[in-house]
């Protein structure tokens, strides 16, 4: 018998989608800040040239620097979304936080008021329809 063995061909194309991989995950997975990607970021595109230019390629000088260019829009493109997501999660935390702070003090100045101020259940008076917004709902005759 003859014995076939499968050549495989490693490509630029498979390192570039493993470092686009790596860099897409640190930016969803990974909950630091954007502006500490870069470095992570800078290495993964001159990972990519410094392989393909050091250790040699079969694509063409204009298609690895295509290929880098490519991936270079790719890692702005992630790193925007990084950006704009802790944007909207920090106008989140603020909005939060102010109505928080509303409540608190809106719970405070409730906390404040004497025990005669405060009205009783037995000396609440039943709401009489007339007086509500919905009286024509409740008329009957």
């Amino acid at each position: 018998g003859k014995v076939i063995s499968e050549i495989m061909i490693w490509t630029d194309d498979k390192l570039i989608l493993y470092l686009d991989i790596f860099l897409t995950g640190c930016h969803l997975i990974l909950p630091i800040r954007w502006i500490l990607l870069w470095p992570v970021e800078v290495v993964a595109i001159l990972l990519y040239v410094g392989v393909a230019l050091g250790l040699g390629s079969h694509n063409t000088l204009s298609e690895i620097g295509m290929n880098a260019l490519l991936m270079s829009l790719l890692t702005l493109c992630a790193a925007w979304g990084k950006r704009a997501l802790e944007i909207h999660e920090r106008t989140a935390f603020t909005a939060l936080a102010a109505e928080r702070t509303l409540r608190y003090e809106a719970e405070h100045k409730l906390s404040q008021l004497t025990r005669d101020q405060v009205k009783r259940p037995e000396e609440e008076v039943a709401s009489i329809p007339a007086t509500a917004y919905t009286d024509d709902l409740f008329e009957f005759g």
